[in-house]
């Protein structure tokens, strides 16, 4: 890997429903994840300070199916497409899920990932 100078990172779009779309870890529902990710490139060889993490800036919208069902893996009925972070209303007061360290935002039938 001498002539190496970085390799650019994907950590988003795991999932194409209400899943963790950029999580951290991964548990037993969500598999994929930015750790897992990390770890093929440095398990392959490339070192840790020649990888660059990309991360969304945007939201995914959906509707859901029921607003009371509204967590990570809620059913919906329809893809609403991509919301700039700044265009997401109450971004900053999403709820946070510490088995993927990831957020999402449930606003009525309206779901942010």
């Amino acid at each position: 890997m001498g002539t190496l100078d970085f390799v650019n990172l994907i950590l988003y779009d795991y999932y194409p429903t209400t899943g963790a779309h950029a999580q951290f870890n991964a548990n037993n529902d969500h598999t994929r994840s930015s750790k897992s990710g990390i770890a093929s490139w440095t398990n392959a060889g490339v070192t840790a300070n020649k990888l660059i993490l990309g991360i969304p800036l945007f939201g995914k919208k959906w509707t859901l199916l029921d607003e009371n069902k509204n967590g990570i893996g809620a059913p919906v009925v329809s893809y609403d497409g991509v919301v700039p972070y700044n265009n997401i209303p109450g971004a900053d007061s999403g709820t946070y899920d510490s088995s993927t360290i990831s957020q999402y935002l449930a606003d009525g039938t309206s779901w942010f990932g």
